[in-house]
């Protein structure tokens, strides 16, 4: 299914497989342009390219925090459950 979004103010068409897919990718968009209404305030002097590159840089340290967060947790997971084998095993 296609959409048709707007990123600051450059019309995009999207392809997406669901209704669930359109809201995230909505919202991402809504997100980005949040992002450059801030940078457009903060920084008048940089132009839309800059405005995107910073909005890009700060998402994508956001997506590596979430993804060590999430190696974290699944390290922790896994720790636990050799933690609980070698209780088991220790008490057999």
């Amino acid at each position: 299914m296609n959409i048709n979004v707007k990123i600051a103010e450059r019309p995009y068409t999207l392809i997406v497989d669901n209704e669930e897919d359109e809201e995230r990718a909505r919202k991402a968009v809504q997100y980005i342009n949040d992002r450059l209404s801030e940078y457009r305030v903060r920084y008048s002097e940089k132009d839309v390219q800059d405005h995107l590159a910073m909005a890009a840089i700060q998402f994508v340290v956001r997506l590596v925090k979430l993804e060590k967060n999430s190696e974290v947790a699944e390290m922790n997971e896994r720790l636990y459950r050799l933690n609980n084998q070698v209780s088991e095993f220790l008490v057999n």
